[in-house]
């Protein structure tokens, strides 16, 4: 039997998307290996400092998926000035956003962690680490989006090997600057914070390199210009994503918090099953890469022929699609004029 043209193009795409969302849950693999070494506190305060890390993420991957929707249509379109004016602009949105949650995080980093229900002794262990993951997520903001640029114009390959660069990078770091090496003797738990910054911040500066020799995506400094229709335009988009997201981590905020009352083991034994659960859903984001990434092109170039066939490939293959509510008989011709209102 023969496989449709694009078939192949959605798996082309979603394969390398699904290596680099398990590539990324390798890093709290890796951090959990190491960091149990230390002792059940050290790893409940790595939990108590994901509840909120995973929360920032989730809105993180809002801005990034609006950032998709947005580049994949005038990229279909073949507008490279506005390619690359969504580019800057959802790098721009990220790091606003970035600054403010890491700015209100750790000026009541004390208060946010008695509200997961950390106590003092917990509070003292993980204080210095969530300042650090959290202070820094401004940096996880910007490889997201950045990552976002490139899935959007179809490049799901970029991602997927410098995704397996930060994970070498990660376990190096993690060991050294967890546990030392000669007279240097390491940071503890502090360490595992740094080495998981350093790791994102070198796969962004990766991306950002190889996006400057893709004249779609490579930004100059004449494109650092802000259009506030266009910020107006995405932020409509992106805030209903971020309140769901907020929505259902909020959720699980309470939930946390109800399982570090029952006790230490209790909640190290919860984070170390939480962290491997996460391998069981990045197939699905792969594929929902996939869908909105081509059916946003298909519009973009205004073919409505394809929009369906993607879909139709998307969810025959995945079983997932509906998710996404993509109402085909909805859609209409992109309206060139009007992206950025």
């Amino acid at each position: 039997m023969q496989v449709s043209s694009k078939a192949k193009r959605v798996f082309s795409i979603a394969l390398p998307a699904i290596g680099e969302s398990y590539l990324h849950s390798v890093l709290g693999v890796v951090d959990s290996f190491f960091i149990a070494r230390l002792g059940l506190l050290s790893i409940n305060a790595v939990g108590v400092t994901n509840i909120y890390s995973m929360t920032y993420i989730g809105v993180f991957t809002a801005i990034s998926a609006t950032l998709s929707v947005f580049l994949s249509r005038v990229f279909g379109a073949k507008d490279e000035e506005r390619s690359k004016s969504v580019i800057f602009h959802g790098l721009f949105i990220s790091i606003l956003i970035g600054l403010l949650f890491s700015l209100v995080s750790v000026v009541f980093a004390n208060p946010l962690l008695t509200m997961v229900g950390a106590n003092e002794q917990l509070q003292n262990t993980a204080i210095i680490y969530f300042k650090v993951v959290i202070g820094l997520t401004p940096f996880i903001a910007l490889f997201t989006a950045q990552s976002a640029s490139f899935r959007a114009i179809g490049d799901t390959r970029t991602p997927f090997r410098v995704g397996i660069e930060m994970n070498v990078i990660h376990v190096i770091l993690d060991y050294f600057l967890i546990f030392g090496i000669g007279p240097f003797k390491g940071l503890g738990i502090t360490g595992a914070a740094f080495a998981m910054i350093l790791a994102r911040i070198n796969g962004f500066l990766r991306l950002v390199i190889i996006s400057q020799r893709i004249p779609a995506i490579a930004l100059k400094i004449s494109d650092f210009k802000v259009i506030w229709n266009l910020v107006g335009g995405m932020m409509k988009f992106a805030i209903p994503a971020t309140i769901e997201r907020l929505s259902m981590r909020l959720g699980q905020v309470i939930y946390f918090g109800l399982i570090i009352r029952m006790g230490t083991e209790v909640y190290a034994t919860h984070n170390i099953a939480g962290t491997l659960t996460t391998f069981a859903f990045t197939v699905e984001g792969g594929f929902a890469v996939a869908d909105s990434t081509l059916i946003g092109q298909a519009i973009g170039e205004n073919n409505l022929s394809d929009v369906k066939e993607y879909r139709k490939w998307s969810y025959t293959i995945s079983r997932y699609n509906d998710r996404y509510n993509c109402n085909i008989g909805s859609w209409k011709p992109l309206d060139r004029q009007n992206i950025y209102s």
